[in-house]
């Protein structure tokens, strides 16, 4: 009985701190890659989405019945929003990485082992503690939106479409609760 209430105690324990939601704004991305020998502060990533893979799927017809497995499976590229300083050097830097996936010198296009970079973004409780990685692998920009610019006060800042071809989302502990 003592054993029982004990893991009772503890499970609830556990669950306690899993019922509050997950805040918009409790992440950080943990490095921009290295490019051309040079990264950008990670407080420059203002914003990012996570993508998630899609399964597409296939139809068997199995003795009259229409059964759905899975196909194929792909994943969207994703956004990130990041603020461009005085000097330039998110601009400077997101060229640089699309150079490395076509010269533009040459036009010649590079494999890519030389422009893809695993991103990873931390996400967090409201005490703040890092609750997940999600794993960006093989990411790479396809896209630098366009930056508006006018007479009204603000920061600049640039909207980046992003490739990748996986995401993993790697919890930092994982629950162990056997049920029996």
């Amino acid at each position: 009985m003592g054993k029982e209430l004990l893991d009772l105690n503890k499970l609830k324990q556990l669950h306690s701190g899993l019922r509050e939601p997950m805040q918009t704004w409790k992440w950080y991305l943990k490095a921009f890659p290295v490019i051309g020998g040079r990264t950008l502060p990670t407080s420059y990533c203002e914003s990012v989405n996570l993508p998630f893979a899609q399964f597409n799927t296939i139809q068997k017809e199995v003795a009259g019945t229409t059964l759905t497995f899975a196909g194929t499976s792909s994943i969207d590229g994703f956004n990130m929003t990041v603020f461009e300083d005085a000097s330039a050097s998110t601009t400077g830097y997101f060229q640089d990485w699309q150079a490395l996936v076509q010269n533009p010198r040459t036009g010649g296009y590079n494999v890519p082992k030389y422009y893809w970079k695993n991103l990873e973004v931390v996400l967090m409780n409201t005490r703040n503690e890092d609750i997940a990685t999600s794993i960006i692998r093989n990411a790479w920009p396809i896209s630098l939106g366009e930056v508006q610019l006018d007479q009204a006060t603000g920061r600049v800042q640039m909207n980046i479409q992003m490739a990748c071809t996986a995401q993993i989302f790697v919890p930092v502990r994982k629950l162990n609760i056997v049920t029996g």
